[in-house]
């Protein structure tokens, strides 16, 4: 699936998808216009045939060709306006998490110096993990130690630009994942390959300015 996707994906971006669309409903419009003039002389050919009385065995069999023309064009263009969507949702930002809306709105109604994520959550956990953006699957179930149907159903493919995916662990099992975009506050901005955090931690906030994202930096640092 990952590489119906990449491939996917690589199409759009360099802009062979479009083209290949374009092509294809090109082609379509053509097969459509000859199959017209075809049936057209076809019909010609069957009222001669019936003013002479003589019946076309053909003409059933033209009509069911016709048909199966047009579900194969529908389910060619179906297939790829599919790959499309799928395109669009891996590639667009995700909804923020609980904990994530909850934290940004209180940093926007209550201004502060200081924030624990621990006011956010309503579950018990010991550690937080951090993911920046652009961090792919295997690299997030490689920091959890999960792997197989696992990996794939718990982490996404890609961390999407401009947002961060948060791992709350108890002990060394995780019990809550979501998605945190920088609007609502980005956690140690560029931490690479990941930060982790224990419960309790108190970050400093700087306050956003512009377009610019408020941040939170470890307090002890």
């Amino acid at each position: 699936m990952e590489i119906v996707i990449a491939l996917a994906t690589f199409m759009t971006i360099t802009g062979v998808l479009p083209v290949f669309v374009y092509l294809l409903v090109t082609r379509l419009k053509q097969r459509a216009s000859n199959g017209t003039l075809g049936n057209v002389r076809r019909g010609c050919t069957e009222a001669e045939h019936s003013d002479s009385g003589v019946a076309n065995p053909n003409s059933k069999a033209m009509v069911q060709n016709a048909r199966a023309r047009r579900r194969s064009a529908l389910a060619t263009i179906g297939l790829w306006l599919g790959l499309i969507g799928i395109v669009v949702v891996w590639v667009s930002p995700h909804s923020a998490g609980d904990v994530s809306s909850l934290m940004g709105r209180s940093l926007a109604e209550y201004p502060r110096e200081s924030v624990s994520l621990s006011e956010f959550t309503r579950f018990e956990w010991t550690e937080v993990l951090v993911f920046p953006d652009y961090t792919r699957r295997k690299e997030i179930c490689d920091q959890l130690r999960i792997g197989g149907g696992d990996c794939w159903w718990f982490a996404p493919g890609r961390v999407t630009e401009g947002e961060q995916f948060l791992v709350f662990v108890d002990g060394t099992v995780p019990v809550h994942a979501e998605f945190h975009p920088y609007r609502n506050g980005e956690i140690e901005p560029k931490l690479f390959p990941v930060a982790r955090f224990k419960k309790g931690t108190k970050f400093q906030v700087k306050p956003g300015t512009g377009a610019n994202p408020p941040t939170l930096r470890r307090a002890d640092e």
